[in-house]
């Protein structure tokens, strides 16, 4: 049962629905689609949480 919430509840690409993979940098904590389409970076020390949504013909990391 808890892995059913787990499933609802993990985040997930907003463009292909992949979940994301979490990364733990020194400053923030980044999620990411492992595609490129969607980043999310979290900088918890200044409450800040920045988001970046990739079009097909962008630069990405």
């Amino acid at each position: 049962m808890s892995g059913l919430f787990k499933k609802w509840f993990a985040p997930k690409c907003p463009v292909c629905q992949k979940p994301l993979a979490a990364d733990r940098e020194p400053v923030c904590h980044v999620k990411k689609c492992p595609d490129g389409h969607y980043r999310e970076e979290s900088y918890y020390t200044l409450g800040v949480r920045v988001t970046y949504h990739y079009n097909s013909n962008e630069q990405r990391e």
